[in-house]
């Protein structure tokens, strides 16, 4: 748990420094959905696809697969 937080951490920072960093929302998201934040993580994720698209840059199935296991991963706590 302890690398996930400092990932969270890391994340922030460069994302003070540069907010349209696709890498940083795209690796803060994957940290906050192992720390169980759902829903701030889907905002990252969804961030990171934004950026990406605008930017044209390519990154497969990557952010949408983790979208989708944020969004199954909170569902699966709602219930």
């Amino acid at each position: 748990m302890k690398r996930w937080e400092e990932t969270c951490q890391d994340c922030r920072r460069a994302l003070d420094i540069d907010n349209n960093q696709v890498k940083g929302h795209f690796f803060l998201g994957q940290a906050l959905v192992e720390l169980d934040c759902y829903d701030e993580a889907i905002k990252h994720l969804h961030r990171a696809n934004d950026l990406a698209r605008e930017q044209k840059m390519n990154f497969g199935d990557d952010i949408a697969a983790q979208i989708r296991i944020a969004r199954k991963k909170r569902w699966n706590v709602q219930e």
